[in-house]
């Protein structure tokens, strides 16, 4: 029965065991990431996905232009680039123009769209010719070529019939198109002077830190014969030096002009190197046609193929080939979009294939490929793609353009989901398209998009463009116009399908085009909106929607004109106690004044202030009072407290001032419910303002919208700073913020300077940097920085802080990015994820960057390294998730440049168990357990006993008295009660001090507990101290002395004279009889000497029996630990580029 109890225990333990990690496994499981959810689409979601966002169309036709030239004109490329600076898109267009006698020209034109009239004009044009009349324009690029500061129009092209390419720089300043520089270089292959191709890359393809410039030049001879040289060239002044050039696929690959897509530099493996792709086209006049794919590297020297794929079919082609790069399908990982023309054998009309591959390893993979076309058609060529995100999900669509050879083009929007290309809207945009499909450009920071192509009429080809756009807002007109109250100007306009919110902007003049001269109204997620409290005028307004990442144009322009009586009230000034009147705007001007009293000011209006006061200014006063419901405009100063306090100010509108609201030397105030906008300082404290609260105002399109000028032990929560250049400016001592919004911020949310701040539970999004953070003991904890442009949190010369419990994830820049001198910072239990650059970046200075720990933090795909260390000493990386960063290799997680960095517990992989305890690596970090360890404090007791049992695996003595955990359990004792049989003793001092039971609170079972024992001095673990025959207890009941045998001092021990009937406090009572004493000290010196003989005997059984239970115990114990260490396996630290870092 013995046996089947034991067994059925160890059944239930482990049976328990088993159901304690599943159910850490299932919670842990919840946290699975959305790639690896992304990445599980299958087609019939890809398919919904794709029917259900494009349902109708997102764009609308707004204007059409046609160039009229006497001479026939055929595109050749497009690019739009704000040329001029005046905050929008010129066009600039290329283009082929010929006569009747094929007197071939090269054309260079500069449009402007106006988007506000929906209107084009052409700005200039120069015409390109040369005495052989057959100039040849192939691409046009935008950039600094010659590093002096203005992007340059570069323009490759050359003359057909000699052989001659050349390189063309103009600048475009004041309206004008001026020619600056060109190089040229002449090309010939067998015999043959045909140009049919010069394109252009800009990179630094050497890692030398220098951009070169790199051409690629067909010569064709035949269609089945050319040759490409690869040119690479350094820019000096104003001229190409060259620096090597190679043939390439002589005699074999064909580039096309008619794609400017056909050639890119890009880092596709993401090795930090950049690579060349060349797609062209091999054509042998049947079977053995193919599209060729290379992807090249230049190293200085030498021009090396890295890798190649050949889709080569049954029939005839290709041609129009082109590439677009893009993480298309969200994976964190760049995919080619591979796309040319092909003519199947049996069919002989030609079918525009699609192919998406990614590259590494150098080596291409192909995810997907198919052929589309719509059956009935003739030739179908495809033609320009670009990627954009058009429905504000996280994922990039396409759009792109396809030509069939009955003059018709179509406009197509394409989904890559779930490893499937689906064309999921189709618009027919052209039916008299002559030759080549259309050219697409984007406009108006992606709002408006442009597509050009040659129409074919009675007398040519002519060029042809219509502009579309996504759809703006449409402003109602405002009402009443004219106002003559200015201070409700109420805007409203149509909701526009998917915007996630709108931006309303001012302007004293019409707005045209949102260049940054306009001022911000407000952003909003409703369709409406409320302006006010503006002096005489005329305002003009627009409105613009934002979309997840695009905005669009203006809406239409309405205004407003404001005409009201200046001055509808005079200021208040109250200069003390006496002041609080009625002439100053005090309506109860008899109130006491104290907390339950106060004088209130309300419903005040100042339109038009003074230009060198407050509108209301109370001073030198302890008097309670409220200013409430107060409307203040064009001042100074809104409301200014100086040397003040108990003032309430609450739910006032103060706009268009210098500053909002004002403290200067005043405490104990509370502001609330405040709105300040449109000044620069929304609200102000300086630097002897103390203890003061601010709660739920809010300011909005302030330079600054909270500013603490050295101010200290204020509070500010629930307040809200928006669209302002920095929301939260705090320096000074121990101010607290807690629960404030600080959103779309150009330049800082919260900017925190002095010491020993406390940021809790703020939301800062979407501004240039998250939080700025200076000085030191500053604690931030358990607040959301997302979606900032910049750096979700930047700290330079911060020492002594604590930042714990953040979210700092889905920033442009790096999650964390600490500079220069800063040292004894503790970051612990942080998110860091899917930042823009590194998770944490360090970057030391002139001044060295010391101790620094980052512990128990979550830092997962980033774009850079998870960890980035220049220069950093000292640093400690403590039980870190660091996974999944860069390209997701481990020798890219971390970059490690600094010195004596700690490496401690990282984990690199979640789902694993590295250390064969039963527990995962993420089961580890959960519960700060070293995943490298089965026992991490080395107790001899494994990390998941500890955990099921509730005692502490970080701990060797949980308890802490002074016996280890492992112990414990050898005593039976409890490792989670200091004193297990609650004697007053602690378990340890019992084990390892006194020798006593730590189970028991009369070890010797005398009747004396054992700390009785220790203070009567005597023996906690022998019943009779003196060995008089009495146990002590009986010693303490007869009032004898435990700890002498004789307490009378007659001869006789005590106990002897207790059975004799004697008083053994009496030396003159002892037993009489010598006779009969002797007999009875004989009978129990007898009984005495049985007792030991058997008394020994047990006790040598016993010992010999323990003495086998401990040593099996013992043996038990070496068994685990050897077991246990052997199956620690060590942290493997990554393999870093070069410096890897050290694990300890």
């Amino acid at each position: 029965m013995r046996k089947i109890l034991k067994g059925l225990s160890i059944v239930f333990i482990v049976s328990l065991l088993f159901f304690m990690v599943l159910n850490v496994n299932v919670i842990l499981n919840d946290l699975n990431d959305d790639k690896r959810q992304r990445a599980e689409l299958n087609r019939d979601q890809a398919i919904s996905k794709a029917t259900s966002v494009f349902n109708e169309s997102l764009f609308e036709l707004l204007v059409e232009y046609r160039l009229n030239q006497s001479d026939c004109e055929q595109v050749r490329d497009v690019e739009a680039f704000n040329l001029s600076g005046n905050g929008r898109e010129e066009i600039i267009v290329i283009s082929a123009i010929w006569n009747g006698s094929d007197d071939v020209k090269g054309l260079i034109q500069v449009f402007d769209y106006d988007y506000y009239n929906d209107s084009s004009a052409l700005l200039d044009s120069l015409v390109l010719s040369n005495s052989s009349n057959d100039v040849a324009l192939f691409e046009v690029d935008l950039f600094d070529i010659d590093e002096d500061g203005t992007t340059e129009i570069v323009i490759t092209g050359g003359i057909n019939s000699q052989g001659w390419a050349f390189l063309k720089v103009y600048n475009f300043t004041a309206g004008q198109l001026n020619f600056e520089w060109d190089e040229w270089w002449f090309s010939t292959y067998s015999g043959s002077l045909t140009l049919s191709a010069n394109d252009v890359l800009f990179a630094d393809f050497d890692n030398d830190t220098v951009t070169e410039v790199c051409t690629v030049t067909t010569i064709s001879v035949t269609y089945q014969n050319h040759n490409n040289t690869v040119r690479f060239w350094n820019v000096s002044g104003n001229d190409l030096v060259l620096e090597n050039q190679f043939d390439f696929q002589t005699s074999y690959i064909e580039l096309d002009w008619r794609n400017d897509d056909n050639l890119w530099a890009a880092d596709v493996d993401a090795d930090n190197y950049t690579e060349i792709l060349i797609f062209g086209a091999h054509n042998s006049g049947g079977a053995g046609d193919s599209a060729n794919l290379y992807a090249l590297n230049y190293t200085g020297s030498a021009l090396n193929e890295e890798a190649q794929i050949v889709w080569s079919y049954s029939g005839f082609g290709p041609g129009e080939q082109g590439l677009e790069i893009g993480d298309f399908d969200d994976d964190g990982e760049l995919e080619i979009l591979a796309k040319f023309q092909w003519r199947p054998t049996a069919d002989p009309i030609c079918h525009a294939h699609y192919n998406m591959i990614n590259y590494s390893g150098n080596q291409f993979n192909e995810e997907f490929g198919a052929t589309y076309w719509t059956p009935g058609s003739t030739h179908q060529r495809p033609g320009h793609w670009f990627a954009k995100n058009f429905d504000a999900d996280s994922e990039l669509e396409f759009i792109s353009t396809d030509y069939y050879e009955n003059n018709t083009a179509f406009l197509r929007i394409w989904d890559y989901i779930g490893g499937i290309l689906i064309n999921s809207e189709i618009e027919r945009i052209a039916t008299d398209c002559t030759y080549q499909p259309p050219y697409l450009c984007f406009l108006n920071n992606n709002s408006h998009f442009a597509i050009f192509y040659s129409k074919q009429d009675a007398s040519g080809y002519q060029l042809y463009f219509s502009i579309h756009g996504m759809y703006p807002p449409v402003l109602e007109p405002i009402y009443p116009n004219p106002d003559y109250d200015g201070y409700n100007i109420a805007l409203q306009w149509a909701n526009t399908s998917e915007a996630t919110n709108y931006t309303v902007y001012r302007s004293n003049s019409p707005i045209t085009v949102l260049n940054g001269s306009q001022t911000i109204v407000g952003t909003t997620t409703a369709n409406s909106i409320q302006d006010g409290y503006l002096p005489n005028g005329t305002y003009y307004y627009a409105v613009q929607a934002n979309y997840l990442n695009r905005k669009s144009g203006p809406s239409n322009c309405e205004n407003v004109t404001v005409s009201i009586i200046p001055n509808r009230r005079d200021c208040i000034k109250i200069a003390g106690d006496d002041q609080f009147t009625a002439a100053n705007g005090v309506s109860n001007p008899a109130a006491a004044g104290n907390e339950t009293d106060p004088f209130l000011i309300s419903n005040w209006a100042v339109i038009t202030g003074p230009l060198d006061a407050a509108c209301i200014e109370i001073q030198n006063t302890r008097a309670h009072f409220v200013i409430s419901d107060c409307t203040l405009s064009n001042a100074p100063i809104g409301i200014k407290l100086d040397n003040v306090t108990n003032g309430a100010i609450t739910n006032n509108k103060v706009n268009m001032t210098s500053t909002g609201i004002y403290l200067e030397t005043s405490d104990n105030n509370s502001l609330t419910d405040n709105t300040i906008n449109g000044g620069s300082n929304g609200i102000y404290l300086d630097g002897s303002s103390n203890y003061n609260t601010l709660t739920n105002n809010t300011a909005n399109g302030n330079t600054y919208g909270f500013t603490l000028a050295a101010a200290g032990y204020n509070t500010l929560s629930h307040n809200t700073a928006i669209g302002n250049t920095e929301g939260f400016r705090i320096s000074g001592n121990n101010n607290t913020l807690t629960d404030n919004t600080a959103m779309s911020n150009s330049f800082i949310g919260i900017d925190i300077w002095g010491n020993g701040h406390n940021l809790t539970h703020n939301t800062v999004t979407q501004n240039g940097i998250g939080i700025f953070m200076g000085g030191w003991y500053h604690v931030v904890t358990n607040n959301t920085v997302t979606s900032n442009v910049g750096f979700g949190m930047h700290l330079t010369s911060s020492s002594f802080c604590i930042i714990n419990d953040n979210n700092i994830s889905d920033n442009g820049d790096a999650g964390i990015y600490m500079y220069g001198f800063c040292r004894n910072n503790t970051m612990t239990s942080n998110i860091m994820n899917f930042n823009g650059a590194q998770g944490i970046y360090l970057e030391a200075d002139i001044l060295p960057m010391l101790y620094n720990k980052f512990i128990h933090n979550t830092i997962m795909s980033n774009s850079w390294y998870g960890v980035q260390i220049e220069g950093a000493d000292d640093s400690e990386f403590h039980l870190n998730i660091i996974i999944d960063n860069h390209d997701g290799t481990l020798a890219n997680q971390i970059w490690d440049s600094g010195s004596r960095t700690i490496w401690r517990w990282t984990i690199y992989e979640l789902d694993i168990d590295s250390d064969g305890d039963f527990l995962t690596n993420h089961q580890e970090w959960t519960f700060w357990t070293n995943p490298y360890s089965a026992d991490t404090d080395n107790d001899t007791l494994s990390d998941p006993f500890e955990i099921f049992y509730g005692i502490d695996p970080l701990d060797v003595d949980t308890d802490g008295d002074g016996l280890d955990d492992g112990d414990e359990f050898i005593h039976s004792t409890s490792a989670k009660n200091p004193d297990s049989d609650a004697d007053g003793l602690s378990d340890g001092d019992e084990v390892h001090v006194h020798f006593t039971s730590p189970i028991s609170q009369d070890t010797d079972g005398d009747g004396l507990t054992d700390p009785d024992e220790l203070g009567n001095n005597t023996d906690p673990t022998l019943a009779d101290t003196d060995r008089d025959f009495l146990d002590d207890a009986a010693e303490q009941a007869l009032g004898t002395d435990p700890n002498v045998s004789d307490t009378d001092g007659d001869g006789v021990l005590d106990g002897i004279e207790v059975g004799m009937g004697t008083d053994p406090l009496n030396p003159n009572s002892f037993p009489g009889d010598s006779l009969n004493f002797l007999m009875i000290l004989s009978i129990i010196f007898g009984v005495i000497t049985v007792g030991l003989a058997l008394g020994l005997t047990f006790f040598l059984r016993k010992s010999r029996s323990m003495k086998t239970e401990i040593d099996s115990i013992k043996e038990q114990i070496k068994a685990m630990k050897k077991s246990e260490k052997s199956n620690v396996s060590k942290e493997q630290a990554p393999s870093a580029p070069e410096k890897p870092p050290k694990e300890s």
